[in-house]
Formats: structure tokens, C-alpha cells, sequence
């Protein structure tokens, strides 16, 4: 039943009309239970999944001839009162339905998924005043209630411990009870926990103090304080034998033992032998018997709907049960997560623990597709959900894995590998440890945004669309000769070509769509502060609602620039390339004497103008970490810290750290260097916990990887495997002369080989860009690359190439609908 069925209702003459809601085993349990009743008339089970299985119970010798089968409440008449045991994420659609139709209902354990849905549930029957309950059934055990009477009047006790083992499989009630495995141990057990305490001790309130996950054992360990009683609490659902422990200990007197493993329970303590509940009613029939006399009585007797209840499972009284369930559940959930992105982020995770932790979170996505028989079948959700662990693990690691490589790796056919795909797209806490993984820049920073974009549809389509990112690079020169700079010499833009390159720049933000605001990103090629026009283009960005970050070196972000430029004051961020913390590696790098200083000066003099101003934009530093120059981050922080000494109120607001994209020999990390990396990224982090508390380190790809404990290396290409044809659905750059380069590092002016990544020029007036992607979209060739050409491309560059080949090979092996994992 969905939450906008409602139950066809009518009125009974005599007697009660019962919809059990569940054919499961608590379904039928119920139904028996129900049908001894003097007040029941009529029950009719509504169930769609064991239609069959009631029907066929229908038929056996004895059963009672007033149980009736339905597929759906709306099938059902003058139902009087329900009960609603269907899987736990199912109970609030259906109680709510119930209850708009004035039925009484009581929930099964767990009551519903969230504290929101509690609320509503409870105003619902406030609001059309009928009964609600949950079956919290310890409230009302015989057992419980004796030995409630015999520690009345006692010393508070020094500790109570609770020993809770079940095993997966149990004959209970006359069925065979298997772990339902679609809640958790916590919500499943631990609501029966806080009921025994509320009625032995009275409702005090939990104050967790631990909680411990048992993973393999599917279970956790809790201390917690209830009413000022100290409690430890052990529940396993994966035991070898079952243990109903409930130990009271008193200071000066022998502890009380209570095994509650049958009915009637027996204590062991103040006397040598005392039985509990004999000669009673069992727990259930207490619990049933209590909601049907209740549905029946006046008003005064039900309920008073202010929060006060006389009647043991009115929902109404159940707060301090479900808020403490909810205090652990969310502190071993916490557990979990960590789990199994441990799992993922390292080879040496716990993979066990991480597949027992995924298991209530797949079970039933499991079911559903087909892959496990049951939602509660054990053995086959512990094998997919280790396969989940294992795929999640590939993916969160190594992003531009081919699908069929996946798919070989775990032995699956094709049906029930796409089965296992989509599980893991659509299962919360599966995907996360994909995009939290080691890879997560991959994933959170390129791909996923360009997925959700359409880009890299787009490019395999051969559809032509606005590019996703643009890099505006207007510099005519620079004022630096970096060492690592692909610049050639000497080679820049002429000063005439200033008014026609703006003009061609800025008809590119006029014609570009307005939906993401970070389309636009303002860097080089040559240094931007070179170009006397930038403040313009970028106010006329952000007037068209663009954030635009800048990358510069700084050594012209002056005052008097200031001044003349009052629109560099609307970029979303300064991003200013750091060469080196002192002079003599500055000048090393740079070439140039005395730039340390001034770069330094230009950011401490912003910093203090922006405060002064209260001018949103960003500022941050980038970093490049070279091979042998770990140690080196650290001094980054320091600088930072002394940068900072000019505008302590608006300090620096991030530093991002890259690694060396350029697939140079003397760039590429060795593992001494990777190791090194990763103490050095530990202790910078330290330091800036210190120095720089506000300071948001942003880490490169392979960087994160690093820092997660994963082997890091970017995606770097040969040119065999460059795309001739690029993909500027995705990101292109356009230079001073407007012309519109596939590559990022292809856009320097005179740099050999590049031009033949250009495919067109805007020109303000006569070609668009627009015009310039429709036109290459319908051409076929494109250019040939060359050995050398692979230093054409970016970091990001490196990313799409890889998840365009990814894609590409997945879809000539026959997955186009579940290409790259994730989208």
C-alpha cells in the first residue's frame, strides 16, 4: 500500500474488524493471535507479497474461517482497527492512509523511518481523533511488570546489563524466524530494551555515553545512563545460541539475573528460584488484547492527545524510546559510514566489516532486483553486499575503470552485474563510499558535475552544446619566465590586438546560457593583469550573474590597478600562484628579482582593501608540490600565516595544492616521494589547525588520493590516446585573438603545435561561439595528434580524456545505459 491509498471504512455492528497489514511471519503470528480474541469478528490480511502462503493457510485444517485475504486496503470494508507489520520503510505511508480514514491503528517496531514522519503520524491522529500506537510490547510483559513490583522500593541499582544474542534463524511463535535483515539490530532490538527499562525503572531519558558496532556479529555494545541508571547493553542478531539476559546489580546485595528467553520468565537473585509472568497472558497477547480494548473505550479512556497518555503504546508516550533509539542508531550509523569509506579509501580496509555494515542498507534493493531470493536470506546478501564492497572499492580508487573489467573482476554475468549497478547508483550509503573515496575529487569536482550538465552526453552524441566550462585567457604577455612555463620566449599578443580581443571575450559572456554560474573561469596563457580591459570583462560576467574566479600571479594586483579596474572587485575569487615562500625560490622560478616581495605586498594590501570594503570575493593561493619538495607545503602554511598578519578579521580563505600535471620525467612522484607527500600533508594540516584555523585546503586529484592512503597518480595520456576531435561540449579556452582552443595549455601564442587544436575564432558581430561548435560538430575529422601533444592538456584535461575513453569503452561493450558507474 502507498501513502495515497486509503482504506474503503465503514461501521461494524458487532465486534472488530481487523486489517492486519503484512503477510509475513509477524503477520500471521498477529493474525493467530488476533483471531483468539473475543472482540475480533473479522481480520483480513492485506498482502501482496505472501497472498499465496495466507491464502494457502486459509485452507488448512482449523483455520479460522473469518480470515479473509486482500491485495490492497482498498479493496477492504468496514474495517474497525488495523495493524500494520509490513517492512519498517512502509509503515508510514500506510498509517497515515489509515489514519485520514479515522482507522485505529498500531505499529509494529520500528515505528517509522525518521523523526519527522513520527511527528506527522502523531498530529494525523490528533487531528481526526483516533488511536495510535506502537507496538513497544515490553511495556506490558507479565514479566516485566513483576519484577517492576519486586525492585519497587529498593536502592536505585549501581548497573543494569542487558545480553541480547538471537540467531539468524529461530523457531518462535510457531514460525520460523529469520533476522530481518531490512532494519538494523539497533531498530530492531533496542526499542524492546528501552521499553523494559521504561517499565522497571520509569521513562528517564537515555544519555548515550558509547556505542560500539559488532559488525560481523550484526549487533553493537551501548553505555548509556536511563533515569541516573548506568546501562550496558550487548545485542548480537548473529549468535551461535540464544541469550535473554537482564542483570540488575545492587551494592550490597547479590545481583538479580532475569532469562527471559520463554515465557514465563525466571529470576535468579533474592530468592533462589523465582518464576516471573506465571499463569499470565504472553507478551503479544497483552500487547493485542491492550490496543483492542483501548480502540473501544471513550475518549477520556484512549488518549489525551497533549502529549499525556493513559494507555502504555499510545505513540503519544513513546518519546523517550524512540529518541533514544535514535541517539544510538545515529552514533553506530556514524560507525558504519566510516567503515566502509575505509574500506574503500584503503587495501588494507576491513572488507568483511564493511560488507556486514552495508547489509540493512541492500537488503532490500537486493530483493527487488532479483538477486537475493529474501530480503532476509543471510548468505545471499552477505555475498552481494561484499560484491558492493568490492565494485565501490574499484570505483572509489580507480574511477576510469572500464565496466567489463569490473564485471570480470567479480565473475558475474551481465544481467546480474547491471542488477549490481544499479544498487550501487541508488543505495545512498553504497555511492557515497564511491564519491567520498580516495577518487572523490574525481568524482565531486569533474565528472559528476559534467555529467549532470549533459556534457559528456553531448560529446558522445556529437551534439553540439554550449561548452560546460570556458577559459577566458585575455593576458597579451607576462612579467615572469617560469622555469616550468611552456611559453615560448618572448611570444605574446600585440597591444593592437587589445580591442578586438575584448570585444570578442565579452561576446562570449553575452551569448553564453546563464543556468551555472561557473561556466566562466579567467586565467592563462599569459598573466590576465596584463590586459587592461579584465575588470570590465569580469563585471560584465558577474552583471550576467557569472562567478568568475581569476588566476593571476599577482605581481600586478596593485592599488593603482585597483583603481583603474574597480570590476576585478566582482570576481568570485583571487586565485594567486605561488612560486615559492622566500625570495631566492621565487627568483629561481620566475626569473625575476625582487617578485617575492611585491607578490607579497599586492595580496597583504588586498587582503587589508577587502576587509576595509566588505567585498565578497574569495582569496586563495595555489600550490604546485614538485617531487622532493614536500617538506615545502608546511612553509606554504606559515606564509599564509604571515599574509594573514595584514587582515586578521578576513584572512586568507583557502589554499588549494596541486600535483605536476605536465607528465614530465622529473615530475612524476616516486613512492618515497608519495610517502613523504602524505606525512607532509598530515603536518601541514596540523599547522594550519594552528596558524590558519579558517584556511580551506583544497587538495589536487591524485593529491586526495594521497592523503586518503591510496596510491595517487593523474590519468596522464600519450598522445595515441588524445581525442582528435576533443570535446569542447565539455570545456574549451579562448585566447586574446578569440581563438578557441580544444586543450588548456594549447593557449599560448606561438607555441608549436598548438594551432592545430584551434577550431575557429570568434569575432564579435560575425562568428560566435556558437556558430564555431555547430560548425565542428558537423565536420568528421579532426586533428592528428603527435607525440608531444599530451602536454597540451591540463589536469582536467587528463580527467575528461580518461572518462571520455571510460565511456566510450563501455558503450562498445554494451553498457550505454550504465556507462561510467555513475552519473
Amino acid at each position: 500500500m502507498t501513502g495515497t491509498d486509503k482504506p474503503a471504512t465503514g461501521t461494524s455492528t458487532s465486534g472488530v474488524h481487523v486489517a492486519v497489514v503484512g503477510g509475513g511471519r509477524w503477520g500471521r503470528i498477529l493474525t493467530r493471535t488476533l483471531a483468539a480474541h473475543p472482540l475480533v469478528e473479522r481480520i483480513t490480511v492485506v498482502t501482496r507479497r505472501n497472498r499465496d502462503r495466507c491464502g494457502r493457510g486459509l485452507a488448512e485444517p482449523g483455520a479460522p474461517a473469518r480470515i479473509t485475504v486482500a491485495a490492497d486496503l482498498s479493496e477492504v470494508r468496514g474495517v474497525t482497527a488495523a495493524v500494520v507489520a509490513t517492512r519498517a520503510s512502509e509503515h508510514f505511508g500506510t498509517a497515515a492512509a489509515l489514519l485520514r480514514s479515522k482507522v485505529p491503528v498500531l505499529v509494529e517496531k520500528p515505528f517509522v523511518e525518521t523523526a519527522q514522519q513520527e511527528r506527522e503520524l502523531i498530529e494525523l491522529a490528533a487531528e481526526h481523533g483516533v488511536a495510535l500506537g506502537i507496538d513497544h510490547e515490553f511495556l506490558l510483559a507479565a514479566w516485566v511488570e513483576e519484577l517492576r513490583d519486586l525492585v519497587a522500593g529498593r536502592p536505585a541499582p549501581t548497573q543494569v546489563g542487558f545480553v541480547w544474542h538471537e540467531p539468524r534463524e529461530v523457531l518462535r511463535h510457531g514460525e520460523r524466524r529469520r533476522t530481518d535483515l531490512t532494519v538494523s539490530a539497533c531498530r530492531d532490538l533496542f526499542p524492546h530494551v528501552l521499553s523494559v527499562l521504561t517499565t522497571v525503572f520509569g521513562p528517564g531519558g537515555l544519555r548515550l555515553d558509547s556505542a560500539t558496532s559488532r559488525f560481523s556479529d550484526d549487533g553493537f555494545d551501548a553505555a548509556f545512563t536511563w533515569g541516573g541508571i548506568a546501562v550496558r547493553c550487548q545485542i548480537v542478531r548473529n549468535a551461535a545460541a540464544q541469550v535473554r539476559e537482564l542483570t540488575i546489580g545492587y551494592r550490597d546485595s547479590p545481583a538479580w539475573v532475569v532469562d527471559w528467553r520463554t515465557e514465563p520468565a525466571v529470576l535468579t537473585g533474592p530468592q533462589e528460584r523465582t518464576v516471573l509472568g506465571a499463569g499470565r497472558p504472553r507478551t503479544l497477547e497483552l500487547a493485542v488484547d491492550s490496543f483492542l480494548r483501548h480502540r473501544s473505550g471513550t475518549a477520556e479512556e484512549r488518549e489525551d492527545f497533549d502529549g499525556r497518555s493513559t494507555w502504555p503504546l499510545a505513540a503519544t508516550a513513546a518519546g523517550p524510546v524512540l529518541e533514544g533509539v535514535r541517539t544510538v542508531e545515529d552514533a553506530l550509523a556514524g560507525q558504519a559510514r566510516r567503515a566502509v569509506l575505509d574500506a574503500c579509501c584503503r587495501p588494507e580496509g576491513d572488507g568483511e566489516a564493511a560488507a556486514a555494515a552495508l547489509m540493512t542498507h541492500v537488503a532490500e534493493p537486493l530483493e527487488r532486483a532479483g538477486l537475493s531470493p529474501s530480503a532476509n536470506d543471510w548468505h545471499a546478501v552477505r555475498d552481494y553486499a561484499g560484491k558492493l564492497v568490492t565494485l565501490a572499492r574499484r570505483y572509489g580508487t580507480e574511477p576510469f575503470t572500464p565496466l567489463e573489467d569490473a564485471r570480470a573482476e567479480l565473475r558475474m554475468d551481465r544481467g546480474s552485474f547491471a542488477r549490481l549497478v544499479d544498487i550501487l547508483r541508488t543505495t545512498p550509503a553504497v555511492r557515497e563510499s564511491v564519491v567520498r573515496g580516495p577518487a572523490a575529487k574525481y568524482w565531486a569536482n569533474t565528472v559528476l558535475p559534467l555529467e549532470r550538465a549533459g556534457a559528456f552526453d553531448a560529446v558522445l552524441e556529437n551534439r553540439p552544446s554550449f561548452p560546460s566550462r570556458i577559459g577566458l585567457y585575455p593576458g597579451p604577455t607576462c612579467m615572469f619566465r617560469c622555469s616550468f612555463c611552456v611559453r615560448v620566449t618572448g611570444a605574446r599578443y600585440q597591444t593592437t590586438s587589445l580591442a578586438e580581443g575584448n570585444a570578442a571575450l565579452a561576446s562570449v559572456i553575452e551569448e553564453a546560457p546563464t543556468a551555472d554560474p561557473f561556466t566562466f573561469y579567467v586565467s592563462g596563457g599569459l598573466e590576465p593583469l596584463t590586459n587592461p580591459g579584465l575588470g570590465s570583462l569580469i563585471s560584465r560576467a558577474a552583471e550576467r550573474g557569472f562567478s568568475v574566479p581569476l588566476y593571476t600571479n599577482s605581481y600586478a594586483l596593485t592599488e593603482h590597478t585597483l583603481r583603474r579596474q574597480p570590476g576585478l572587485w566582482r570576481a568570485f575569487s583571487i586565485r594567486t600562484s605561488l612560486y615559492g615562500t622566500d625570495e631566492e625560490e621565487f627568483r629561481t622560478t620566475t626569473t625575476r628579482a625582487g617578485a617575492f616581495e611585491r607578490v607579497t605586498k599586492n595580496i597583504q594590501d588586498f587582503l587589508r582593501l577587502r576587509a576595509e570594503r566588505h567585498e565578497p570575493v574569495r582569496v586563495g593561493l595555489n600550490y604546485v608540490v614538485l617531487p622532493g619538495r614536500a617538506s615545502r607545503v608546511v612553509k606554504v602554511i606559515e606564509y599564509i600565516a604571515r599574509l594573514n598578519a595584514a587582515s586578521p578579521v578576513r584572512p586568507v580563505d583557502f589554499l588549494t595544492l596541486r600535483e605536476d600535471y605536465s607528465g614530465r620525467p622529473e615530475g612524476v612522484l616516486s613512492e618515497s616521494d608519495r610517502s613523504e607527500l602524505l606525512d607532509a600533508l598530515c603536518l601541514a594540516e596540523e599547522r594550519a589547525r594552528e596558524l590558519t584555523p579558517t584556511l580551506d585546503i583544497d587538495l589536487g586529484y591524485a593529491l586526495h588520493s594521497i592523503r586518503a592512503g591510496a596510491p595517487g597518480q593523474l590519468p596522464m595520456p600519450s598522445h595515441t590516446t588524445i581525442r582528435p576531435r576533443g570535446y569542447p561540449q565539455v570545456s574549451v579556452v579562448t585566447d586574446l585573438l578569440g581563438d578557441v582552443y580544444l586543450y588548456r595549455e594549447a593557449g599560448f601564442p606561438d607555441l608549436p603545435g598548438a594551432r592545430r587544436y584551434v577550431i575557429g575564432r570568434v569575432q564579435a558581430g560575425r562568428t560566435s561561439l556558437s556558430d564555431i561548435m555547430e560548425t565542428h560538430a558537423a565536420k568528421d575529422e579532426g586533428t592528428d595528434p603527435r607525440d608531444g601533444d599530451q602536454a597540451f592538456l591540463d589536469a582536467f584535461d587528463q580527467v575528461v580524456t580518461a572518462r571520455m575513453r571510460q565511456l566510450e569503452s563501455d558503450i562498445a561493450a554494451g553498457w550505454p545505459a550504465h556507462r561510467g558507474l555513475l552519473r
